[in-house]
């Protein structure tokens, strides 16, 4: 269930829970002046005393008179005009939880003069207490009890702080779903279950949904992605969702996410540790399928398509081999070197599809590709490979705003050599060295449109709880795509 929030003109009187926020102007204490008088001196009268906790993050629970006695907790946002969109949304997240520990079930959030006004920073705060709120618990057959129903966000005379909170609502739902994908088991979705989730998600979002099936595949002669699928008993699905917010007129804008709802390494196998964490392989697939979701339930004016191969790649006596050559629907042939660099091969065909057979103008691919990205970026930078600086700009630009952070890496005409067979017109691994950059390249082989792909095989997971984080699966890139709609209105 997702934590509501909704926007309040004043204060309710008789309010018994509160969540007061507390910052600095200068050397000077910030907070709301729509407390109540009495309220406002107590609140002020503590931060005299503990003056630490106007610094951003700090939190602390206090009972102020009244009767019935009031529930307060006081939040520190630092310095007012260094509190960026961001910080509130980290803020957002750690109230929620904080609320929630406190069996606050409907708390007012009073923010600071200064931030009150700012419809921007209320609506990434509403953002963050949805998605720092988030628990999945569907296979627990004891539930913890939920405490936490509503957030209402005292913010009067913020013009499209309404809006902004609404938006922020869809934004953060959507994320959770895609969370709940991800971190939901391998023989829960594999790829025709996610198909049906998808089918049920596109259907109340208004967006057109259609399913490639093996035979379909087999007739373009996706031979990539179907070599993945071969050592599995689940058939594989290449899922299609379009959505046309600005009309026949417009050029159409792809996002491609990659499907693998379990990767053992099929003949290249994983090692067993860790390896149940390869149910996240689909981390990209969820993304696209929640971006084009809440795109269009936010009514923003571009066409969409998205297009999602799901697979899963499993050893047995029909898998793929290292050595192997197989071609691809574009007509490249493609040695096989290890059964491991799956990812790339099932997004070589779809990011083909998207262009040569969808018309798209753009293609943006996002992937749990490698796990160089980690070693070259830590936990929470996505690495980007592009062959058009303007959308690859965009993209990044688009992770400033919404708080997802990318950096692009170097794509080098040198770093294709690392991508030569001797026997095909291209291998699916270069090795280690550049293993991030060349994995990206291998992709960027199959389209000659505007190209960008996203790396987020280190931002995929959360290893810990932390602001609007929690831990699981992150929904990583569900708000970039949908902020890079945005900025793509621009062109």
């Amino acid at each position: 269930m997702n934590v509501q929030v909704q926007v309040l003109g004043k204060l309710p009187a008789g309010q018994r829970e509160l969540v007061v926020l507390a910052g600095k102007t200068g050397k000077k204490t910030v907070v709301s002046s729509f407390l109540p008088g009495d309220l406002r001196a107590k609140v002020l009268s503590i931060l005299k005393e503990q003056p630490e906790l106007t610094e951003f993050g700090k939190e602390c629970f206090f009972h102020a008179d009244g009767r019935p006695i009031i529930k307060l907790l006081l939040v520190g946002t630092g310095a007012i005009e260094e509190c960026t969109a961001d910080k509130s949304r980290t803020l957002g997240g750690n109230i929620a939880r904080a609320s929630a520990a406190g069996k606050q079930r409907s708390p007012v959030v009073c923010f600071p003069d200064g931030l009150a006004g700012d419809c921007v920073r209320i609506g990434a705060f509403a953002e963050g207490v949805i998605l720092g709120g988030y628990v999945f618990d569907r296979f627990k057959t004891e539930k913890k009890p939920v405490s936490l129903e509503k957030v209402l966000l005292v913010a009067p005379g913020a013009a499209g702080a309404e809006t902004a909170v609404t938006e922020a609502g869809c934004i953060g739902e959507n994320v959770n779903l895609a969370r709940d994908l991800i971190n939901s088991p391998a023989n829960v979705i594999a790829p025709e279950s996610l198909a049906r989730e998808a089918e049920k998600m596109a259907a109340g979002a208004g967006v057109a949904f259609k399913i490639l099936e093996q035979k379909d595949m087999e007739k373009l002669g996706m031979g990539a992605l179907l070599s993945v699928a071969k050592g599995s008993a689940q058939p594989p699905k290449l899922l299609v969702l379009e959505y046309a917010g600005k009309g026949g007129g417009g050029e159409k804008i792809a996002f491609v996410g990659k499907g693998i709802t379990f990767d053992s390494g099929g003949i290249s196998i994983k090692p067993a540790e860790g390896m149940g964490d390869m149910k996240g392989d689909m981390g990209g697939a969820a993304a696209v399928l929640a971006a084009v979701c809440a795109i269009a339930r936010l009514k923003i004016p571009i066409n969409v398509v998205g297009v999602i191969p799901c697979v899963e790649n499993m050893p047995s006596g029909t898998a793929s081999r290292p050595g192997d050559i197989v071609t691809a629907a574009s007509g490249k042939t493609i040695e096989i070197i290890t059964t491991d660099a799956e990812g790339r091969l099932i997004l070589a065909d779809a990011v083909w599809y998207a262009g040569a057979k969808l018309s798209a103008a753009k293609i943006i691919d996002i992937a749990t590709l490698t796990g160089a990205a980690s070693i070259a970026l830590g936990d929470f930078v996505a690495g980007v490979v592009a062959n058009n600086q303007d959308l690859c700009d965009k993209v990044i630009a688009a992770g400033k705003v919404c708080g997802e952070k990318c950096w692009q890496m170097p794509s080098f005409d040198e770093f294709k050599e690392y991508n030569k067979s001797d026997v095909a017109d291209i291998k699916n691994s270069g090795g280690r060295s550049g293993g991030m950059i060349t994995g990206g390249m291998f992709i960027g082989e199959f389209t000659d449109k505007p190209w960008v792909h996203i790396d987020i095989g280190n931002t995929d997971m959360a290893k810990k709880t932390a602001g609007y984080t929690v831990k699981g699966a992150s929904g990583f890139g569900v708000r970039l795509l949908i902020q890079t709609a945005r900025q793509l209105l621009s062109c």
